[in-house]
């Protein structure tokens, strides 16, 4: 997922130098890619079933390996657009099916939490490798050759999968168990502030590299990258840790916060190390703030929750570049400053949820008192 999903992310300002497609087409197919992700999360939200069998989990990876390949044989924007929706499509099948497999086969809340960080920090993994493609290429490659290595490097990652696929659908007791989720409140909250997060960081995340080449050069722009997704990989593990210690909704406001603050830099200050900076913020939480969302969710609804969260997630990518679609220019100051702000909210509801979480605690104790 990390590389099928966001390939495109380092790759968009060599695409628009050597193929003289515009910006604004350019976010065009970025967001047919966010529109793929919202169809994808809402088909598992209907059908979650369908993630936890193993032809589909296969199919859904063969269909990233197969956007990719499928970028060079055609060089037009719509044609991106439709590689770049099945893309999107794909990633979240995966992603909701990863979910619902740690979901299903640890019950134990720790076993679960320390499984997310670590199978989510794959996603920083590969997000690292399209940045480390497209800087070790920059030299002597085109645009169509970085996304044919990358497709090799996805191909090679289909291996396990095909391989280690389960062989029949996991039910099992466990499973069962945490279906039967926790009568807990939040569940509505949860979604919103999952959804501002949707719309934030894909600003983030759809300009970083954009911007860092325009003040800084064409070489920062992949270096940022990398720094994004090495960040990333250990930051999940990192921040699931911190929930298991602080609490998960403390943990969630707090890399949020980070977030936000990530999002402000560039917005504040310009220049390599700002933007160099706000990356590692970037890499360091956005992840993060998945897995632990991810976590308070099975917690309220059972294994089944990722389906709606990453359904809300992908309207706010969806509706990120719209929303700041206006004040896009020559720079992307304005763009990163609203950003930081709707992140902001994100971090007031998960105060607000954390608290109605221990006033409903303090209660259910006082109960059995």
């Amino acid at each position: 997922m990390g590389v099928g999903r966001f390939a495109y992310t380092p790759l968009l300002p060599v695409m628009i130098r050597e193929t003289g497609m515009s910006s604004n087409a350019g976010a065009v197919v970025a967001t047919a890619n966010y529109a793929g992700y919202l169809l994808g999360a809402v088909a598992l939200t209907i059908r979650p079933r369908w993630g936890s069998q193993p032809r589909f989990i296969v199919a859904t990876a063969l269909s990233l390996f197969i956007s990719e390949i499928a970028m060079v044989l055609l060089d037009s924007p719509v044609w991106w657009s439709v590689w770049r929706l099945i893309a999107g499509a794909a990633s979240a099948g995966l992603f909701v099916c990863c979910v619902q497999q740690l979901a299903r086969i640890n019950a134990d809340k720790r076993r679960l939490a320390l499984l997310t960080g670590i199978g989510f920090s794959g996603v920083g993994i590969g997000i690292a490798l399209t940045g480390f493609v497209v800087l070790a290429m920059a030299e002597f490659a085109d645009w169509k050759q970085m996304w044919l290595v990358l497709a090799v490097v996805t191909a090679c990652l289909l291996i396990p999968i095909v391989r280690l696929a389960p062989r029949e659908r996991i039910p099992g007791p466990q499973g069962e168990l945490l279906d039967q989720h926790e009568n807990l409140p939040g569940w509505r909250s949860v979604l919103a502030l999952y959804f501002l997060e949707g719309v934030g960081y894909i600003v983030v995340g759809t300009f970083l590299v954009a911007s860092v080449v325009s003040t800084a050069g064409d070489r920062f722009g992949p270096i940022s990258w990398i720094i994004a997704g090495v960040a990333a990989a250990p930051g999940t593990i990192i921040w699931t840790a911190l929930g298991q210690k602080i609490g998960i909704r403390p943990a969630l406001a707090a890399a949020l916060a980070l977030q936000a603050i990530g999002a402000a830099i560039p917005a504040l200050s310009g220049g390599a190390p700002a933007a160099l900076v706000a990356a590692a913020l970037f890499g360091g939480t956005f992840m993060g703030v998945t897995a632990l969302a991810i976590q308070i969710g099975v917690e309220l609804r059972g294994a089944n929750a990722g389906g709606p969260l990453t359904a809300v997630y992908g309207l706010g990518q969806m509706l990120g570049p719209v929303v700041v679609a206006p004040v896009l220019g020559s720079a992307f100051t304005a763009a990163f400053g609203i950003a930081a702000a709707i992140v902001s909210a994100a971090v007031i509801v998960t105060i607000l949820v954390h608290i109605r979480h221990e006033r409903h605690i303090k209660k259910q104790v006082q109960q059995y008192v």
